[in-house]
C-alpha cells in the first residue's frame, strides 16, 4: 500500500499541499464545524448540565378551579419562579422572576384559601399577586422560596445540590417559627 502523503508529494505541488493543510485547519477551527476542541466540548457539556440542573422543577401548583377557569400555574425551579397566567383559550402570560431578585414573599391565608405575593427588588416590576390558591400550597411555596433565598444569600451553589435533597431541605429552611 501506498503511503498518504507519498501521493500528495508526487501529485501535487508543495503550494498546493500547503493550501490543502491551511484549509483542513481552518475547518476544523471554524465555529460551525461539527469537529470541536476540547474546551468547546468541555463548556457544551457544562452548560448542558447547567440547563438540565438549573430547570429541574421543585414544586408545581395552580389556583382553585371554580374561582379560575382557567387556573394559574406556579412552578418554582431551582433558580426563578414561572406564573403562567391564562389570558384566553391556549394564549398564556408567564412571568419569570429570579430567586435573586426577590425581595420579600407574602401569604394571606383564611380558612381554605390563601394569596401569595411576589415582591421583587427590580424597579417598575408589578409585583405578582396569586389569589385562590390551596392554603397549604401558599404557605409550602413560601417557605420553599424563602429557603432558596436564604441559601442564595449565605452563597450555596444551588446547582450541585440534588432536586429531591433541595425542595426538602428549602422547605425546611425557610419554615421559621412564624409560617410553622
Amino acid at each position: 500500500m501506498i503511503p498518504f502523503d507519498h501521493i500528495m508529494t508526487q501529485f501535487l505541488p508543495d503550494s498546493s499541499l500547503i493550501l490543502i493543510l491551511a484549509w483542513y485547519i481552518k475547518s476544523i477551527m471554524a465555529k460551525d464545524s461539527p469537529i470541536r476542541t476540547a474546551s468547546e466540548l468541555q463548556a457544551t457539556q457544562k452548560l448542558e448540565h447547567l440547563v438540565d440542573e438549573m430547570s429541574t422543577v421543585l414544586y408545581r401548583t395552580a389556583t382553585v378551579f371554580p374561582f379560575h377557569p382557567i387556573p394559574i400555574e406556579i412552578v418554582i425551579e431551582k433558580t426563578k419562579v414561572n406564573v403562567k397566567v391564562p389570558i384566553f383559550f391556549y394564549s398564556y402570560d408567564i412571568q419569570s422572576v429570579i430567586i435573586k431578585e426577590i425581595s420579600r414573599i407574602e401569604v394571606t391565608t383564611n380558612l381554605w384559601f390563601g394569596t401569595l405575593k411576589i415582591i421583587s427588588n427590580i424597579p417598575n416590576f408589578q409585583h405578582l399577586v396569586i389569589s385562590y390558591l390551596w392554603k397549604d400550597d401558599a404557605l409550602k411555596i413560601q417557605k420553599i422560596i424563602q429557603g432558596l433565598m436564604m441559601g442564595l444569600q449565605e452563597g450555596i451553589d444551588l446547582s450541585e445540590v440534588p432536586a429531591k435533597d433541595l425542595r426538602k431541605n428549602a422547605e425546611r429552611l425557610g419554615n421559621t417559627p412564624a409560617t410553622a
